[in-house]
């Protein structure tokens, strides 16, 4: 992704995402765009059991 295409994705993010490195189960390391764990764990509802965000939202209009 070109410098621009990163600055854009950035400044469109709320203000509580930051990026840093994701350790992958097979052990890469790739960046990725992040959440603080204690702001997650106190006010949101975890959607872990759903395997991701897609499918959370797919549950919800059932």
């Amino acid at each position: 992704m070109s410098d621009e295409i990163f600055q854009r994705v950035k400044n469109g993010e709320p203000s509580d995402l930051y990026f840093g490195d994701v350790k992958l189960d097979n052990g890469n390391v790739v960046k990725g765009v992040l959440f603080p764990r204690e702001i997650a764990e106190s006010n949101h509802k975890d959607i872990s059991n759903f395997g991701g965000w897609r499918a959370y939202i797919a549950s919800l209009k059932k």
